[in-house]
């Protein structure tokens, strides 16, 4: 065997060997791949209704909320080089999905934390199904404002809360002198939202309290919504003796 037989041999068998190689690295590569995409990873669930025509609050929340990572990526990367994914779960504003979506949130223990819900009255319902979780995830409310929220988790003991917006009670206390503002007498109407009622419910009463702790008369205090039509009130608001100075819809959107 002549000395360019051998090294075309030798290039024949190095060449070989490379792409033997590369094809086990591609072959490697590819099956960790799948099998890490298979290996839970810890996530966030953001919980809220992004179809919204009348109250777009949740899905411009959602929106700004994924715009904070590069080309939308819902996920990020903690300092040790962890992925943490970003699940969106639509709770449609109906309480009975978001308390399937709480259920099933409870039970998965890599579900570390949940960011919602559309309002206070499914947060309500999320709420008391983490409450009976023996280890909740990290609950973070984006829009829910009921006082008894935050008064009902740390009756629980439960320290993984966090409220991001005022207080119904705060914001009863500006509304409270907004209507003295533009009505020195102080006859308020406030009308409730039967859609909505544990966050409406709530707000009214402080707002109706603050009301008459300043001197302030509430002349109607009544709950509207698809039950309920404001039609019964148009008497009492042309009443002399009922008619507001300032009418307070106590409600999300119309």
């Amino acid at each position: 065997m002549n000395r360019v037989t051998t090294w075309l041999k030798a290039n024949a068998l190095a060449v070989g060997l490379t792409f033997f190689g590369v094809l086990l690295t591609f072959l490697a590569g590819h099956l960790y791949n799948k099998v890490m995409s298979k290996v839970p990873r810890p996530y966030i669930a953001v919980v809220v209704e992004t179809e919204s025509v009348d109250f777009p609050i949740p899905a411009e929340f959602f929106s700004g909320f994924q715009s904070m990572y590069a080309g939308g990526a819902a996920y990020f990367e903690t300092h040790d080089g962890t992925r943490v994914d970003i699940r969106l779960k639509e709770d449609l504003d109906a309480p009975e999905e978001a308390s399937r979506i709480a259920t099933e949130l409870a039970g998965d223990k890599n579900c570390i934390m949940v960011i919602g819900n559309s309002n206070s009255t499914l947060t309500d319902k999320s709420l008391d199904i983490f409450l009976r979780s023996e280890d909740p995830p990290a609950y973070i409310w984006p829009i829910a404002t009921a006082n008894e929220l935050i008064t009902k988790a740390h009756t629980a003991r439960d320290a993984a809360v966090l409220r991001m917006v005022p207080s119904n009670e705060a914001q009863a206390a500006i509304i409270q002198r907004l209507t003295m503002h533009l009505a020195p007498r102080g006859r308020v109407a406030i009308f409730l939202d039967d859609e909505n009622p544990f966050y409406s419910t709530n707000l009214s009463r402080d707002i109706a309290s603050k009301i008459r702790k300043e001197g302030g008369k509430i002349v109607i205090e009544e709950v509207l919504g698809q039950g309920n039509s404001i039609y019964p009130s148009i008497q009492a608001l042309n009443s002399a003796k009922s008619r507001p100075d300032v009418i307070v819809w106590v409600g999300v959107a119309h």
